[in-house]
């Protein structure tokens, strides 16, 4: 999704944006390879423990997640995009 255009995520750009999918894809398991190493545990996708951050048990849907957690807007994803168009 292009939150700056699409902020609702109504249109998946992904198909049509193969090397922005290759590129997050990279950085997505880079970042969790990095957390491994530092943490000395699994990737949370394969075990869970508790991604609340420490408040609670661990949540019971990516809904509940989101209602308790900021997750991010689209103001945020406009400053990572613009910084990705100055640092290229």
């Amino acid at each position: 999704y292009n939150l700056v255009e699409d902020p609702l995520e109504t249109n998946n750009v992904a198909e049509s944006e193969p090397d922005v999918v290759e590129m997050l894809r990279g950085r997505m398991q880079r970042f969790i390879a990095q957390r491994e190493q530092e943490t000395g545990r699994e990737n949370p996708i394969y075990n869970p423990g508790d991604w609340s951050g420490g408040k609670g048990a661990p949540f019971s849907s990516s809904d509940e997640a989101y209602e308790k957690l900021f997750i991010g807007d689209a103001r945020q994803a406009q400053k990572l995009q613009a910084k990705e168009a100055k640092d290229e």
